[in-house]
Parts: structure tokens; C-alpha cells; sequence
């Protein structure tokens, strides 16, 4: 994934979106929000 993201590896980066959708998931639900909120804060976000 960081090869990835740093443009030396994969053309339309189909690997990212997903990984950093479920880490930042976690972190929020770590960090006190519920998941729900977080999925419908992520619709929201990416459509």
C-alpha cells in the first residue's frame, strides 16, 4: 500500500480507498465514535 500511495506501484490506486476506509474506522471507533456514525461520515464523504 505505501508504494502505492507514493505512485511506484498500481495505476488507479484500487487498493487504497478500501485499507485507509477500514484504519480510519477503527481509529474512531477506538477513539470513542460508533461505527455506524463512521460508515455514514464515510458515505457521505466518498459518495
Amino acid at each position: 500500500m505505501m508504494l502505492e500511495l507514493a505512485g511506484f506501484f498500481g495505476g488507479e490506486s484500487a487498493t487504497v480507498p478500501p485499507v485507509l476506509a477500514a484504519m480510519t474506522t477503527n481509529l474512531l471507533v477506538a477513539l470513542g465514535d460508533s461505527p455506524e456514525r463512521v460508515r455514514q461520515s464515510q458515505r457521505s464523504a466518498f459518495g
